[in-house]
């Protein structure tokens, strides 16, 4: 428990699920300070201070679907970038596929590079350059 008097009130703060909160208690007594820390902290774990639950991330294929939309409207003008971010989707949906975005790891990532940069391309049949991975 932490806290500490800022003027003539106590003010407490800790760090929860990796989220720093910080308020007033306004009082001036420590030990009534220290209690209404303690319920905010309850409170906070019920999930009573109005804290919405965290919404279930997207899988890979959702998240790209919503891309691609949005890429179409906002990319209407230019029709060259919709049609090379829907030819970089195919690869990265099929090698991704329900992983949820969040399961999503930096070494998958590179995997995905590693095995990508072995295949060729179906036009040329020559291997793919690391610019065109970079793209995707």
């Amino acid at each position: 428990m932490s806290i500490f008097k800022r003027g003539g009130v106590y003010w407490f703060h800790f760090i929860f699920e990796g989220r720093h909160y910080q308020r007033t208690s306004k009082q001036g007594n420590p030990r009534v300070a220290r209690q209404i820390e303690a319920a905010f902290r309850t409170a906070l774990a019920k999930g009573e201070v109005g804290i919405m639950e965290r919404q279930l991330m997207p899988s890979f294929r959702e998240a790209m679907k919503a891309f691609l939309t949005w890429s179409e409207h906002e990319h209407a003008n230019h029709l060259a970038t919709y049609r090379r971010h829907l030819t970089s989707s195919k690869p990265l949906i099929s090698y991704f596929r329900d992983t949820r975005l969040d399961q999503t790891t930096a070494q998958q990532i590179e995997s995905y590079k590693v095995s990508r940069l072995a295949q060729t391309g179906e036009r040329t049949g020559r291997k793919l350059k690391p610019a065109t991975v970079n793209r995707e």
